[in-house]
């Protein structure tokens, strides 16, 4: 009928996902099936102001309704790095909200590629937070403390911020000494059940609900935290806190320890051992939490499924601020789902303008839309970045004159690590910034 695909490019050029090939083939089947052509062709005849209806599946395959040309331009130099399972819309549909506690290995041993590997598996992860989620973060060596010490014990919302903050902290804690894990681990474990001595913390209360996670980077540790471990496993009486073990660094390998502590969790382990396997390792904690929801979903009647508002973004063919609506699709673990309970997500785009539309407008009034959160959506001194096409990387690595044969001499191409356009594009940080309506004195 209408409909068109879009596969991210990774599924042919890497062999980090196994049948990769195999489930594009099986996602492109059952999204191009009959039945959901046919269903997503009577959505838009009902409703005529639909704009985009697509499905996006864990195999990087997204089916979209109506067909559109997808823009890379230009194409000499310009690399597609879409894939559904890394946009807003997706990411933010298939895990309940999230409470997490980054526990980060400082010790001398990490300094040089391993903490590079580290701050780039954290921009990453970071990338995928949104405004429901919160997170606190602590490193260790020989002592251990919080990355964010004004934060006082309090968890932070993952505003664009707040991450950038935490991020640049990052690159200010110096490498030294050995790691001693057990008294760090104990306190983040706390923290994550509220149970910090704290007098200073702000709001002492203030978390997602859902999702409690301690993610622990590490190349290695002297000693195991066997009492602690041994202490949680015994007294937690069903507040689960799920345990994600990255074992960090060129030729580290697998660390058994980070292995079972994950296990005993009911969370997942994995080893990052070079830049390829950033990207992908980097949401396997949301694949985890993934099947968690799914096994949720299938006793709840779809009706009663909650539907997903992303927050607001950039539409990444050019289109603009866009929010999409979203819900999963569940399916049984068996057979050809390789143990996935989550088909794909499907979505339907609304367009910011769509919204601002039905505002009231006046000479002594005007209307601003603001999300649960205390997020800005809309408002008139909103200055939103320029619309333009992301998802995309474009090398500096090209022919000069045909580049500007083909898109004239005022093409600007993108490169440099510090460049914050660059990370937009590339969907490492906010495509639009996220403001808090009463942290910010402009409004």
């Amino acid at each position: 009928l209408y409909t068109c695909c879009h596969t991210a490019i990774k599924n042919f050029i890497t062999n980090v996902i196994p049948f990769s090939d195999a489930t594009v083939i099986r996602d492109f089947g059952w999204t191009g099936a009959e039945v959901v052509e046919k269903t997503m062709a009577e959505n838009k005849r009902a409703d005529e102001t639909m704009r985009h209806q697509f499905i996006g599946t864990y195999s990087g395959l997204t089916r979209m309704y109506p067909r559109r040309y997808w823009r890379i331009e230009p194409a000499p130099i310009t690399i597609d790095l879409y894939d559904p399972k890394f946009r807003p819309w997706f990411v933010n549909t298939e895990s309940a909200p999230k409470d997490i506690v980054f526990l980060i290995d400082y010790s001398g041993s990490v300094k040089g590629p391993t903490m590079h590997l580290i701050k780039i598996t954290m921009m990453y992860i970071l990338s995928t937070l949104s405004p429901n989620d919160y997170f606190f973060g602590v490193y260790f060596n020989s002592v251990f403390a919080p990355i964010l010490s004004c934060a006082n014990g309090t968890f932070l919302p993952a505003t664009t911020s707040n991450k950038k903050i935490f991020f640049e902290r990052l690159g200010e804690l110096e490498e030294k000494d050995q790691a001693h894990v057990s008294a760090p681990l104990r306190f983040s474990l706390d923290a994550l059940r509220g149970n910090l001595n704290s007098t200073n913390s702000a709001f002492p209360n203030y978390r997602s609900g859902g999702h409690k996670l301690l993610m622990l980077f590490t190349d290695g540790l002297d000693e195991w935290p066997h009492a602690v471990m041994e202490e949680e496993l015994r007294n937690r009486n069903g507040d689960v806190i799920r345990m994600f073990g990255y074992s960090m660094g060129y030729g580290t390998g697998q660390l058994p320890m980070l292995n079972w502590m994950a296990c005993k969790t009911f969370g997942k382990y994995s080893v990052i051992d070079s830049i390829m396997d950033v990207k992908p390792q980097s949401r396997s904690f949301l694949d985890h939490l993934s099947v968690a929801l799914g096994k949720t979903l299938e006793t709840t009647p779809i009706e009663a499924r909650r539907i997903s508002w992303s927050k607001l973004y950039m539409e990444v063919q050019g289109l603009g601020p866009t929010i999409t609506i979203s819900l999963p699709i569940v399916t049984k673990p068996d057979g050809i789902w390789l143990g996935q309970r989550i088909a794909g997500i499907a979505g339907i785009d609304i367009g910011i303008a769509e919204l601002t539309d039905r505002l009231p407008r006046g000479d002594q009034i005007y209307g601003i839309i603001v999300d649960n959160n205390g997020i800005i959506i809309y408002h008139p001194k909103h200055v939103l970045p320029a619309t333009e096409v992301h998802a995309v990387r474009r090398s500096a690595c090209y022919d000069a004159s045909q580049v500007r044969h083909r898109a004239g001499a005022g093409l600007r191409v993108q490169y440099g690590f510090s460049d914050q356009r660059v990370y937009r594009l590339v969907g490492l940080i906010d495509s639009i910034p996220t403001i808090d309506l009463v942290s910010d004195r402009e409004f």
